[in-house]
Formats: C-alpha cells, structure tokens, sequence
C-alpha cells in the first residue's frame, strides 16, 4: 500500500520473546538486523522483564535503537519479588503459564493502540517465540513468524524428542550413546543428555 506521496510505508514489525533471558537475547539481535534493514520494531516485554532490562542497561536502553524503535509492556499478572531480589529470574514454570493465560487482552489492546496511532507505521508483520501463541489471533489479519531461539542441538532433540523417549533416553541419564547404526538422525556418536531441552 503506497501513501500519497508514493513512498512506500515503513515495514514495522512486532517482536514478542517468551520472558526467559536466553530468548529475549536473540530477539534483540533479531531487531537490530531488522532496524539496519529499514524497519521499525515494536519490542514487546513483559512488564517484570521491561523494568529489568531498564535497571541493568541503564533506563534510556530502548532509544540507542533509534526512532524506529520503541519498547511496550504487557503485564504477566505475577506478583513483583521483593525490592531486594529484583534481578533474580522469575519461575519460568509460572512466567510460562501466566503469559498463556493473561497476555492475550493487554497484547490485542496493544495491537490496536499501534493500529491507531498517527507517528507509527502500521504493523505488518508479529514475530514472536512457539510459546507466545496468543500472537497467532486471525483478528490481527496479518503474517505471523515464530523465531525458534535454540540451539541445533535443541532444535534436533525437540524434532526427534517421541524417538528418544521411546527408546528409554531420558535427560536424567549423564549421557546417551547413539550408535552409528541406530535410526536416530544425523549419525551421531556421542549425545550428551545436558544440551537436550
């Protein structure tokens, strides 16, 4: 959709990492390789992981992005730790849950705040992590990415997790011999149950 002037809008994607520290890392990444390429991103935090990543990089982190990035936080509905143990991590069991139950309401009114405001490309696209399913809404009308933050062990365990479990591997094991001649992909040898998710 060209504007009247005949430039095209800038293309502005949504960014939405599960809460854990090892995914919103990767996001950051992925928003800077996305803002070097003419985007503007919207970076959706939770309201908890918002006030920490202000408190350890320092509260103005979010315009060294520029003014094509801005940073929104949605609530998780978890009660804040105390005043000392503000930078502990939070249970990922109950961060994991309570984002599946709360943040679909305060992501939509996101969504339609971003829709509505006049000094913002409209979005055109939510990437977000395989535990953020509350993005994947047919009411936002618009292309949907899940940006898998594992490692490629991770990404061949979790595609291969129903043989290994079937075959009695299990991660309270200290290591897992993978013979050569046995069906499990990519031939390895030696498969160390630590580096399985």
């Amino acid at each position: 959709m060209a504007s009247l002037t005949g430039a095209e809008p800038q293309p502005h994607s949504v960014l939405v990492p599960i809460p854990p520290q090892g995914h919103i890392t990767p996001f950051l990444r992925l928003a800077t390789l996305l803002l070097a390429r003419g985007f503007r991103v919207t970076f959706v935090l939770t309201e908890y992981n918002a006030r920490h990543l202000a408190r350890s990089r320092g509260h103005d982190w979010a315009a060294t992005g520029g003014p094509s990035f801005r940073v929104e936080a949605i609530p998780d509905d978890l009660p804040l730790p105390p005043s000392d143990k503000q930078d502990i991590t939070q249970d990922i069991l109950s961060v994991c849950l309570s984002v599946r139950s709360t943040c679909l309401a305060p992501f939509r009114d996101l969504m339609v705040g971003l829709g509505r405001a006049p000094d913002v490309s409209p979005v055109t696209r939510i990437i977000s992590n395989e535990g953020m399913g509350f993005t994947v809404d047919e009411g936002f009308g618009m292309l949907v990415f899940f940006f898998f933050t594992h490692s490629a062990c991770g990404c061949w365990s979790y595609l291969h997790h129903p043989d290994l479990v079937s075959r009695g591997y299990t991660r309270s094991q200290s290591f897992l011999v993978v013979e050569q001649n046995r069906r499990i992909s990519g031939g390895l040898g030696l498969l160390l149950t630590s580096l399985l998710p």
